[in-house]
């Protein structure tokens, strides 16, 4: 009976990160009706999308705090209340400045939602962490599958753009009854200080050093989140500019994206369980996309654009900020809700300035956007590097998978 309600609880909260998937990219996918609202530009709206990370900066380390003194559950409501507000407000929105007082309650909501999740899941499922946070993308790659399909729809028989946000407004509103209702592990039982500093003893060959390893994994919670959210607010724009294709099918783009994230999670999930760590993955995964992004900026046609989609959605949006922060729990687990701010804090730096730089490139040429990313993912792959150098070092060889 206790498990089966663990798993509603979780279920529920992995549910949260299907709207968090659709807010990330809800307003570059509708960029073209919003610049009408608004009376802006393009790079008015990047302006507006970089509020999510504002929001999420300025939110995410009280709210790691409070999710360590308060408890996972109150986070996680306060996180799905501040999420109905943004994808309301914004159609009530009637210029960029309005618009981003309400983007900012998007970015508040994302802190509270992974400072409350990540910890709640590592304590529902202690033996499987890494899995039980991979598959948060599963459910962020579910959101972005389904969003540019309504905004597809929605567009093709000329409707209501508003639909889309009003629709994951209700269905945010509808899970907050559900998750009121669900029981959460006690987390101060549950994460002593002396049980985690026990685990550490056993568990380790050295004591893992924060300024190495844990500023790395940290720093990949800045370069992750880059090389997709570039993927997810330009690939569509810079599809119809640079490669020559047609609105509907780059919009099409982040629905192919999405699905290959989904898959991508499916397979890494059971890879990080029973075939390789977590810190490989980061690694191969991190190298892959940087090779990808490559072959795109050199042949910028349709087709390439349609790989990207592919490849980026199963590589950079399969799970690396997941298993990066998993291995970051992992190796320092005291003050879990903590750690996770410092992660969250990173990606909300970089969903904060990535906007408002490719912004600012984009009123140059789009093209240069994609070599932008270039250099953000190299910067990932080099920290992936040096993690897995550590990890090997600190993890006895038995005991490599353990944090899946």
């Amino acid at each position: 009976m206790k498990h089966t309600s663990n798993m509603l609880t979780a279920l529920a909260m992995y549910i949260n990160y299907t709207f968090q998937g659709a807010a990330l990219i809800i307003l570059a996918q509708n960029m073209s009706s919003l610049t009408v609202q608004w009376n802006t530009t393009e790079s008015g709206v990047a302006f507006v999308i970089s509020a999510i990370g504002v929001g999420r900066l300025g939110s995410v380390l009280l709210s790691g705090k409070l999710s360590d003194r308060y408890g996972r559950k109150p986070l996680i409501l306060a996180g799905m209340v501040t999420y109905a507000v943004f994808f309301i407000g914004i159609l009530f929105s009637t210029n960029i400045w309005v618009a981003t007082f309400f983007t900012l309650f998007a970015g508040i909501g994302n802190a509270l939602l992974d400072t409350g999740t990540y910890p709640a899941l590592v304590e529902i499922f202690p033996r499987a962490k890494g899995t039980a946070t991979t598959l948060l993308r599963t459910f962020i790659a579910i959101g972005q599958f389904i969003l540019p399909l309504v905004v597809s729809f929605l567009i093709i028989h000329e409707l209501y753009f508003g639909f889309s946000f009003l629709l994951f407004a209700s269905f945010v509103l509808f899970n907050v009854i559900f998750v009121i209702k669900r029981p959460f592990i006690d987390h101060e039982k549950n994460g002593s200080s002396q049980n985690n500093r026990e685990y550490t003893r056993v568990h380790f060959a050295n004591p893992p050093k924060f300024k190495i390893e844990g500023i790395c994994l940290v720093g990949i919670g800045f370069t992750s989140p880059a090389t997709f959210n570039i993927i997810t607010t330009w690939l569509p724009t810079y599809a119809q500019e640079v490669a020559g294709m047609d609105k509907v099918d780059s919009l099409r783009l982040i629905s192919i994206y999405s699905l290959t994230a989904f898959v991508s999670i499916i397979i890494t999930s059971y890879m990080v369980k029973k075939l390789v760590n977590p810190v490989t993955v980061i690694f191969l995964y991190s190298l892959v996309s940087l090779l990808v992004l490559i072959a795109l900026q050199i042949n910028p046609s349709p087709f390439m654009t349609l790989l990207a989609a592919i490849f980026i959605g199963f590589f950079a949006a399969g799970g690396i900020f997941q298993l990066a922060l998993a291995t970051l729990l992992e190796l320092f687990p005291e003050n879990k809700g903590t750690k996770t701010a410092m992660s969250s804090m990173a990606a909300a730096i970089s969903i904060m300035l990535i906007p408002a730089i490719t912004g600012m490139i984009v009123s140059v040429d789009i093209y240069h956007v994609m070599t932008f990313n270039i250099f953000i993912t190299a910067v990932g792959v080099v920290l992936a590097g040096i993690v897995k150098i550590r990890y090997r070092k600190l993890v006895p060889c038995k005991s490599m998978r353990k944090i899946a």
